[in-house]
């Protein structure tokens, strides 16, 4: 009596514990099913559909044969450090996105008012401090050089400290601390040359 040949896939479905090998094994089960029954490599289209259906429960944690059910308090642990984790994950690059579009919004805004010579034609853009706030109302628009020359030492300082310059070393003067501001928002380093000196 000759031997009968077998599937080349002879890993029991019992033994796989994982959603991303029961749908392999479950992928070439079905390229099997779909050979003709007379070939030796064919299996019955049952046997494929199982293996598929159980690993579509491992992907959802239905419980299936051998496969824990997601009842126990340890599953349940696991699951909540899984979310915990992931949350923090996707907090952290929420953050960095924030930071990135904040930052280059910044960019694009001070390009803008880079190119728009003292701000008397058309207005500068108002560029949003480095913790991503508007300057507050109760400082001047910056809309054009003549703003910012009319800047007194406190609100030049608050400027400063807003668009994240701390260190007021160098910038003794008023009128260096006007300019300082000029260049933190973008002006045109000749537009800040003929104005500033």
């Amino acid at each position: 009596m000759a031997q009968q040949l077998q599937p080349a896939i002879d890993q029991a479905l019992g033994d796989l514990t994982n959603f991303s090998n029961a749908d392999h094994h479950a992928s070439v089960l079905n390229v099997f099913a779909g050979l003709p029954a007379d070939n030796p490599q064919h299996v019955p289209a049952e046997e494929a559909m199982n293996a598929k259906a159980r690993a579509i429960k491992l992907a959802t944690f239905v419980a299936h044969g051998d496969i824990p059910a997601p009842g126990n308090a340890a599953f349940m642990q696991m699951l909540q450090a899984m979310e915990q984790h992931l949350t923090q994950t996707m907090n952290g690059i929420g953050d960095d996105l924030r930071q990135e579009i904040r930052r280059t919004s910044r960019s694009a805004l001070k390009a803008i008012n880079g190119s728009r010579s003292d701000g008397a034609f058309m207005e500068y853009e108002v560029i949003p401090f480095v913790n991503g706030n508007m300057p507050p109302g109760n400082l001047p628009a910056l809309t054009n050089l003549a703003a910012i020359a009319a800047l007194t030492v406190a609100q030049a300082v608050d400027y400063l400290h807003g668009y994240g310059t701390m260190n007021l070393n160098g910038l003794e003067t008023a009128a260096k601390k006007r300019q300082k501001v000029a260049e933190l928002i973008g002006v045109s380093a000749d537009a800040v040359r003929i104005h500033f000196g």
